[in-house]
């Protein structure tokens, strides 16, 4: 039972960053990673840490400024949540 609430929190954890990365709420974007948290956006091949953390809302936002995050898909295998 312990495993499958972990999921939940994990999913729940996706659903959360998602929502404040709508928001382009920097700071709790960056707060919601572990201090050892990475954000990997691999359609610019780059990793982002610590308080680079917001560069990637803070530059999809201004760019894109009418772009809406959806999650169409979640797929769930273990302790990994992928969207």
């Amino acid at each position: 039972m312990e495993g499958k609430h972990l999921t939940n929190d994990n999913v729940a954890t996706v659903r959360n960053a998602y929502q404040i990365a709508e928001r382009k709420d920097l700071e709790a974007w960056i707060d919601s990673f572990t201090p050892d948290g990475v954000f990997t956006d691999n359609s610019v091949g780059a990793t982002y840490r610590g308080r680079e953390l917001a560069e990637p809302v803070r530059n999809y936002g201004t760019a894109f400024s009418n772009m809406h995050r959806e999650l169409y898909q979640i797929y769930v295998d273990g302790n990994v949540v992928v969207v």
